[in-house]
């Protein structure tokens, strides 16, 4: 083998490009076949701050003398893209990235339980109301009902006092019919008043129960919010998370043309 030199080039899209290294590898020295030379190159590269998206270029030229003739060799074996930020940091980046996703879906998780404790206790308060609208129901039936017979009542105790007038002999049996109404209606005025003690309080019930409905609502509103907030957030995070990691898996582009010979 004549010659291996390894030649390190820096190029940039906008088509610039310059030797960054040269080194000779090897020289006039004889090989076996199956035999490999190993040696490692240590160099540091300097960017021009007017690259943009640089990429390293290597290329080898092979020098060697065989039983059939003399031979140039060059050819270029890969091409590296040059990053303003170590893989390391963007490694360390995307781990606090993904501990903050777990907590935000560890809040998240919290979030759905408060939500799920909230939605069940809505539901029974709606079924309470339900109950307290149903016997609400019931009671003003009741109460018409009541007023019904209140009213067929007065009617009769008007019919009977029309006929007291007219009736003077039969006094004695009218006056017991009155009295037997009086209790009748006694009786009545009671079931009224005791329906009426029932009603006031099912209505002091329902205005507890509907402030606690009002009380459980805006809870509810605002623990949506927070939570709709939480998957905006988890999901912004997770988009750059799939960002970094599309980026960093991005195909090479292919090698630039050779340089111009010297």
């Amino acid at each position: 083998m004549e010659s291996l030199v390894l030649k390190t080039w820096l190029v940039w899209t906008c088509g610039n490009y310059y030797l960054l290294h040269s080194s000779t590898i090897t020289e006039n020295q004889f090989l076996v076949a199956g035999s490999y030379i190993k040696k490692v190159i240590i160099f540091n590269v300097a960017l021009p701050s007017a690259a943009k998206d640089p990429i390293l270029v290597f290329e080898v030229f092979l020098k060697y003398s065989h039983e059939n003739g003399s031979f140039d060799v060059k050819k270029s074996i890969g091409a590296v893209p040059v990053r303003s930020v170590s893989y390391s940091s963007l490694e360390a980046e995307n781990s606090e990235l993904k501990k903050e996703v777990a907590e935000l879906s560890e809040k998240l998780n919290e979030m759905e339980t408060l939500y799920l404790t909230l939605k069940a206790n809505y539901t029974y308060l709606s079924e309470s109301y339900s109950e307290l609208s149903r016997k609400y129901e019931k009671l003003l039936e009741d109460y018409i009902n009541v007023s019904r017979e209140l009213e067929k009542i007065r009617v009769l105790y008007a019919s009977l006092t029309r006929h007291l007038s007219n009736v003077s002999e039969s006094y004695e049996e009218l006056h017991e019919e009155h009295v037997k109404v009086l209790n009748v209606l006694e009786d009545y005025k009671a079931k009224y008043s005791n329906l009426k003690k029932e009603y006031e309080n099912l209505v002091q019930k329902y205005d507890k129960l509907t402030k606690d409905y009002l009380r459980l609502q805006r809870e509810y509103s605002n623990l949506l919010c927070i939570t709709i907030a939480l998957a905006g957030v988890s999901t912004v995070l997770l988009a750059l998370t799939i960002y970094f990691k599309k980026k960093r898996s991005l195909p090479l582009p292919p090698p630039p043309p050779p340089p111009p010979q010297a």
